[in-house]
């Protein structure tokens, strides 16, 4: 479901999401799994561009990942698709979440490691 591409970074670890869906039968094991990734002061950036479709379900889990992070500068969605920025969008959560086109565009954000 999400899996850990990148854990020896120092500032930053990138998560991507291998399932196309993240809705009410799999936002549990979503959440679970990001929410064990999650430390203080490390940003993490969400690789979403496998995923196709999202449900409320799916977008609480993104909202309690931000909230347990404290900081929306510490969680960037990067790759999202048309309906996924849309739905941002349509709930105002687009000026809340931190996104970028993709990955690389995701690495500028955060910076040269130190």
């Amino acid at each position: 479901m999400l899996k850990l591409v990148d854990s020896k970074l120092k500032r930053y670890k990138l998560l991507k999401v291998e399932s196309s869906v993240i809705d009410s039968t799999n936002f549990s094991e979503f959440k679970l799994g990001l929410m064990k990734e999650l430390r203080p002061d490390e940003t993490i950036i969400l690789n979403l561009e496998n995923v196709n479709f999202v449900d409320s379900s799916g977008l609480g889990a993104l909202i309690s990942g931000l909230k347990a992070v404290g900081n929306p500068e510490l969680l960037i969605l990067c790759g999202l698709n048309e309906q996924i920025i849309s739905l941002l969008e349509l709930t105002c959560l687009d000026k809340v979440f931190k996104t970028t086109k993709d990955y690389q565009d995701a690495l500028e954000e955060v910076g040269p490691r130190p």
